[in-house]
């Protein structure tokens, strides 16, 4: 493939020129033109898939049930999502997923990760609405009486809904477990103010504090994460999941990108309940954007690049997938953007990328 404008490696660095692919490798990525036979792309772009690193598909099955309602109402324990649940069959939930599962697939998602209500029947439930070229990683959450050795034998790991779920001693158990079957472990923390402030109140501590001393791999939203918990979270290497969207149509305030991105925490970006936001990482993205914007008006093509590697190349360094960055000896797995639909004449390839690009302007995925 040639003339192509290609986001190479880790860092998403602008490579102008020529990719060649020897059963299904990338063998080779070189700069400016070339005499060699290959298909003239003619300034398209290549860049990695998106990972959509926290969804919720379970809830496929409950659209837009937010209107009207506070978070707790909608998602807390007994809200309406969950009463959805129990009134719907689980075909009418497999239908559901496979539905969000395709949409994620055909908007240039490669992967998500999938926090699993349900236990073993939602694993289930998941696993039967499996669909070719996305990768599912679930994270199931134990309830009282279920056998954690079982659910970590069936999933990807454990996702513990809040701190208050479980008692300090059986999340030190879930900690070990995880850690011992080598499974993922991810929290959501400080996704409410209120939250926020009564983990401060009854521990002394913020739910990020906490929850770091479970050895996370990652933890979910941090929307009222403090300097403290952004600077330990960046210490301790353990990546942020942020869901923009989500957070500010439950309401529950805008996540501080500007402030995680000043203290170095690496960033992912995830779509949160379906029942909230369609799981399409370009809106994720373009929202994203807007939201940095309002933070911090001087954001340009630097601050871009570093939501785009949020949306696709970062959690790549914790999940085992056998596609990767655009480098040579990696899977060849990326998308074929088209450089003259909502591209054309944009100053800014990340600008564009993020803030207008959108799923119809995908001409290939190569997997």
């Amino acid at each position: 493939m040639k003339n192509a404008r290609i986001l190479s490696g880790y860092d998403l660095e602008l490579v102008k020129g020529f990719v060649r692919i020897v059963d299904g490798e990338i063998r080779e990525i070189e700069r400016g033109h070339t005499s060699k036979d290959g298909i003239d792309l003619k300034g398209s772009i290549l860049m990695p898939p998106f990972v959509n690193a926290h969804t919720h598909v379970g809830d496929s099955v409950a659209k837009d049930i937010y209107a009207g309602r506070t978070q707790p109402e909608v998602v807390g324990g007994g809200g309406y999502k969950f009463r959805a649940l129990s009134q719907s069959s689980r075909e009418e939930k497999i239908g559901a997923i496979r539905n969000s599962l395709l949409e994620m697939r055909n908007s240039g998602s490669i992967a998500h990760l999938d926090f699993r209500e349900g236990w073993m029947e939602g694993l289930s439930q998941l696993k039967d609405a499996e669909i070719p070229d996305l990768k599912s990683f679930s994270l199931t959450r134990p309830s009282d009486g279920t056998d954690i050795e079982e659910l970590l034998s069936e999933s990807d790991g454990i996702g513990v809904p809040s701190l208050e779920s479980y008692s300090m001693e059986k999340l030190e158990t879930i900690s070990e477990l995880v850690s011992s079957h080598d499974k993922l472990l991810s929290f959501h923390v400080s996704e409410t103010e209120s939250a926020h402030e009564t983990s401060l109140d009854e521990t002394g501590q913020t739910e990020i504090e906490r929850a770091l001393a479970f050895d996370p791999n990652f933890l979910i939203h941090g929307v009222w994460a403090e300097t403290e918990d952004l600077r330990a979270l960046s210490e301790e290497d353990v990546s942020l999941v942020m869901c923009p969207r989500s957070n500010s149509l439950l309401s529950t305030g805008v996540p501080p990108i500007r402030e995680a991105l000043d203290e170095g925490v690496e960033l992912w970006l995830g779509t949160d309940n379906v029942s909230v936001c369609p799981p399409i990482m370009f809106h994720e993205l373009s929202f994203a954007w807007t939201m940095l914007r309002l933070q911090d008006e001087r954001a340009g093509e630097t601050e871009a690049k570093e939501l785009l590697k949020a949306a696709t190349v970062n959690p790549l360094k914790e999940l085992d997938l056998k596609a990767g960055p655009l480098m040579e000896g990696k899977t060849a797995n990326f998308l074929i953007i088209s450089p003259d639909r909502n591209l054309r004449k944009t100053e800014s390839l990340y600008l564009g990328l993020v803030n207008r690009c959108r799923a119809g302007d995908i001409e290939s995925i190569v997997s």
